[in-house]
């Protein structure tokens, strides 16, 4: 497999989406099954990445694989390069079978917020996508959802003192060249999953976009978030009978894994290995969850 932009996720074993993750969770102790059960998804997420902010899910991992200054061991670092790649590689907007977004559809886009320079980047990338495939926005715009979270990151310090993550992201589509990025309906949430907001907003059928079932959806992510889209495409089968799976389409940019410590400190340009590690688990698991669902509403 040289990337992921054309792979079906459905029917997917979730421990082959990626290399030698097995080999990954016998390294941090984490036992599995020759079919994983839920429980031992969810553990695998517990211990690679049970943090939102992957940056605090290093320490632990850090110990638990011998990594000197944010650095696996070569060996390590040998194993988790074709997986990285497939992870860190850019693609067009895709549905969760591999089908691609055809040139010049209609579509809702939706935004959720990260860090700062996860919300950054999905901006970009979404401004990149509707500019060289001649996308066109719904009437109503498109919809940007986020947390409260406080943006006091070491990488969010230009952001500004009091700013949440959905503020943040909020201040960059209002900022785009794009005017139809600067229509979006904008909706903060405290301190739920991104998984309850997506529930929440499938609710609120009063609202411009009225009910979610009736468009294309492209959702934007960065590098590394792939699991994101899954999730929501997951929670929208569940609570909305008349949603296909398949219009929902997601996109997402490039990236390049940080081999020294050089790289590890430029986080504008280089993504940790150990954060990595978080991405991982959490595909795993979505890609795990979402056949379930599928399989459960005879999606699939």
């Amino acid at each position: 497999m040289s990337d992921l932009s054309r792979v079906s996720f459905v029917g997917m074993d979730p421990l082959e989406v990626l290399p030698h993750t097995r080999q990954f969770a016998h390294l941090c102790r984490v036992t599995l099954s020759a079919k994983p059960t839920a429980a031992e998804m969810h553990r695998l997420v517990e211990v690679f990445g049970p943090n939102r902010t992957f940056d605090d899910n290093v320490p632990p991992l850090a110990e638990l694989l011998g990594a000197i200054d944010d650095v696996p061991p070569l060996e390590i670092l040998g194993l988790m390069k074709p997986g990285a790649e497939l992870l860190l590689t850019g693609f067009g907007p895709r549905n969760i079978y591999g089908d691609l977004l055809s040139h010049g559809s209609h579509v809702l886009p939706w935004v959720t917020a990260g860090t700062a320079n996860w919300s950054r980047r999905r901006v970009t990338r979404l401004e990149q996508v509707i500019d060289e495939l001649g996308f066109e926005l719904v009437d109503c715009g498109g919809i940007a959802t986020g947390g409260e979270r406080e943006c006091t990151l070491p990488t969010e310090t230009h952001v500004g003192a009091g700013t949440t993550e959905s503020g943040y992201l909020f201040k960059l589509l209002n900022a785009s060249d794009n005017p139809g990025l600067r229509r979006f309906n904008a909706y903060g949430f405290g301190r739920e999953s991104m998984a309850e907001q997506v529930q929440k907003l499938a609710g609120m059928k009063d609202e411009p976009f009225g009910d979610l079932a009736q468009y294309n959806i492209l959702v934007p992510v960065n590098a590394g978030a792939l699991n994101v889209p899954l999730e929501m495409v997951t929670v929208l089968a569940r609570v909305l009978p008349r949603f296909d799976p398949a219009r929902l389409y997601f996109t997402q940019d490039s990236f390049k894994l940080a081999v020294n410590q050089e790289q590890v400190d430029d986080r504008e340009h280089f993504q940790r290995p150990l954060t990595l590690f978080s991405a991982w688990a959490r595909l795993g698991k979505a890609v795990f969850d979402l056949n379930q669902q599928l399989a459960a509403s005879d999606q699939r």
